[in-house]
């Protein structure tokens, strides 16, 4: 036996095992139940994120409509909205919702939203609970034919957090992450 093997021996009797390189199993578990978690937390992250900016977009979409086809008719457009559904109509002057006159909206992800609470606050400070009493007899948006609209916040009540829905008077839409 050679001076090497015998501090090799002399090492296994003082610490009790012999360490080789590599990894041990229990050390790969714990490696790959960490990079599975980490994972996991991203992709909620981005599926969230995807979720919000589609819903961003399809209000969006919907509000640009409203306002070309109020700009293009010259006619008052109102959006109205209850618990399950969202609609416009051409308005009177007087701003009597003018009978049929409803509107053919591009889908606007609205319908999506039945299973949450959702506030409409007016830049003039009316706050509307949307809930199934709800009725569509007052307009939450209305567009004009100059272009502009009333604007107002749409608060979506989801588990955690809210989502609010900004219509700027321009027609410009912004979703903000609100905690809870």
């Amino acid at each position: 036996m050679g001076l090497r093997e015998v501090l090799v021996k002399m090492q296994i009797l003082e610490t009790g095992f012999n360490r080789q390189s590599g990894f041990t199993l229990i050390e790969l578990l714990v490696t790959l139940v960490i990079i599975g978690l980490v994972t996991t937390v991203v992709f909620l992250n981005f599926s969230t994120l995807q979720t919000i900016e589609s819903r961003e977009k399809s209000f969006q979409k919907t509000f640009d409509f409203l306002s070309e086809e109020s700009i293009t008719t010259g006619n008052i457009i109102g959006w109205y909205a209850d618990m399950n559904t969202d609609k416009a109509y051409f308005i009177s002057m007087d701003g009597l919702k003018l009978n049929d006159s409803s509107i053919a909206m591009p889908k606007s992800g609205y319908g999506d939203l039945i299973n949450f609470e959702k506030v409409f606050r007016s830049f003039d400070g009316n706050i509307y609970e949307i809930n199934k009493d709800a009725d569509l007899n007052s307009p939450l948006v209305v567009f004009y034919p100059s272009g502009e609209n009333s604007g107002g916040l749409l608060d979506i009540k989801e588990q955690d957090f809210i989502q609010r829905v900004k219509i700027n008077k321009n027609g410009k839409t912004e979703i903000l992450q609100i905690a809870y």
